[in-house]
């Protein structure tokens, strides 16, 4: 019984280490929105933060939203919206980071 129960253990504890590390893989940075500012997370070049986070307020202000982005190919940025943020704003804020922002690799 002893056995059985250390292999279903170990195979629960890989499994959510697989999880996690699958899930850390899907985006390279997030910004996230709040009422209380702007944080920014994950490889996003520090040095476009403040003109973009200043871009962010005055397109979404006040409201939350989750910005995730990923760099496919090294060069291609690809970004995905979460909350209650139009698609015209959607695009006008894609549009924005695509040609300010440049790769960090």
């Amino acid at each position: 019984m002893l056995p059985l129960l250390a292999t279903i253990t170990a195979a629960v504890l890989m499994l959510g280490i697989v999880l996690v590390l699958w899930l850390r893989g899907l985006h390279d940075f997030r910004i996230v929105l709040t009422a209380g500012g702007i944080k920014f997370t994950g490889r996003f070049p520090a040095r476009y933060r403040t003109d973009v986070a200043d871009f962010l307020q005055e397109n979404i202000p006040g409201r939350p939203a989750l910005i995730l982005g990923r760099w496919q190919a090294g060069r291609f940025l690809r970004i995905q919206f979460r909350g209650a943020v139009a698609p015209a704003i959607q695009q006008r804020i894609r549009n924005y980071l695509i040609l300010t922002i440049k790769s960090p690799r």
